[in-house]
């Protein structure tokens, strides 16, 4: 099992194919994924890398990909403020890190960073209202979007996906 700081050496090392400079790496936790934000010396700007460690058919590597590629999509058709993915330095939305010690390779994405927080409460009738927004012109969107014919989804999105064709 790695460490925190194994984590932290992963992201390091994926940094390197990135066009940015990391400043400090803030931990942020561990789930499906384990996620830092990435300070850079300019304070406005920050980055969210993930180290994807899920492991089944919901997360591979295309899965992954097509999620990223939605991501953009969204960013580029929507004025949704989305975590858009930052593409390495070869043009890819997935940088491919070794585990320290194993041949087993780990995906590892970068986003833009968008602020929040965590409400901790009931939310309001106005962002009640915003959610509900927001989660219809994803549905537009989703609608309305050319899926890329190489385009991976989990077999419960494509039932629902699939469902929402038929009516």
């Amino acid at each position: 099992m790695l460490s925190e700081k194994d984590y932290e050496k992963i992201a390091k090392e994926a940094l390197r194919n990135y066009s940015i400079i990391c400043k400090d790496l803030l931990y942020l936790g561990k789930s499906d994924n384990v996620t830092f934000r990435v300070n850079t010396s300019d304070g406005n700007l920050k980055y969210l890398i993930k180290i994807h460690i899920s492991t089944g058919s919901s997360k591979t590597k295309d899965v992954i990909e097509s999620e990223l590629i939605w991501l953009e999509a969204l960013a580029r058709d929507t004025n949704l403020i989305i975590p858009n993915p930052v593409r390495n330095l070869e043009g890819g939305l997935i940088t491919e890190i070794s585990i320290i010690n194993n041949e087993e390779k780990l995906n590892v994405t970068l986003h833009n960073w968008v602020n929040g927080e965590v409400l901790g409460r009931q939310p309001t009738s106005h962002e009640t209202t915003s959610l509900a927004l927001l989660m219809a012109a994803l549905h537009k969107h989703s609608i309305q979007w050319n899926i890329p014919e190489n385009f991976k989804t989990p077999i419960t999105i494509r039932i629902i996906y699939s469902h929402h064709l038929a009516n």
